[in-house]
């Protein structure tokens, strides 16, 4: 009967947690899902990087040369989203090459939107901007504020002036808001698989 319990496990942990972005780990062909934007032809990027990434086959890379003023690079999706719902978000960032101290720097934001495209609130990840030596993962979390409508997912790369060049590389985004009836489902999920261990303790 093991094998019921692994089985149970698997289904409960799949349900409310689905990863709502599309094309989170830029396997697909070009940036179509993300709607990127660059503030100077400065900054480049590429949606198939096949080098350097965290899992599957490609990553986005973002590269810049000198730069004289702050400039910004960021890629974004839209999702309708409820009020009062939890909304865990992340992706994993590494910085591969920065020229010199003072770095443009990679970051993960979320913004709650009204009714209006007002902004009511936001969150934001931790900043890499120095070299590392592996992948990080860079992570939000938060309670969906009242009045929302509209939660924008965004990776940015920004700053300067002073930057004479650097890269950044982004995969495996997520944005998941687990569902209320998640908790509720967990309950009745640990019920059944106390349910298993009794019988199989009975037949010894």
């Amino acid at each position: 009967m093991k094998w019921m319990l692994i089985v149970v496990t698997m289904i409960i942990a799949g349900f409310g947690f689905a990863n709502m972005l599309t094309d989170p780990g830029f396997e697909d062909t070009g940036s179509s899902a993300w709607s990127p934007y660059v503030s100077t032809s400065a900054i480049q990027y590429d949606f198939d990087e096949t080098g350097p990434k965290h899992e599957g086959s490609q990553s986005l890379h973002i590269t810049w040369t000198s730069t004289t003023e702050y400039n910004v690079f960021d890629a974004k999706q839209y999702f309708a989203v409820t009020p009062g719902e939890t909304l865990e978000a992340s992706i994993y960032a590494e910085v591969p090459l920065v020229v010199n101290s003072s770095p443009m720097e990679g970051y993960l934001e979320i913004f709650y939107k009204d009714v209006n495209g007002t902004d009511i609130g936001s969150l934001q990840s931790a900043h890499v901007g120095s070299v590392t030596s592996d992948w990080a993962q860079l992570s939000v979390s938060g309670i969906i504020p009242d009045n929302t409508v509209t939660a924008m997912y965004r990776i940015v790369i920004f700053g300067g002036p002073q930057s004479t060049g650097g890269a950044i590389l982004f995969d495996d985004a997520s944005l998941q808001i687990p569902e209320p009836s998640t908790g509720l489902l967990a309950l009745f999920a640990s019920g059944v698989i106390a349910s298993i261990r009794r019988f199989v303790t009975r037949r010894g």
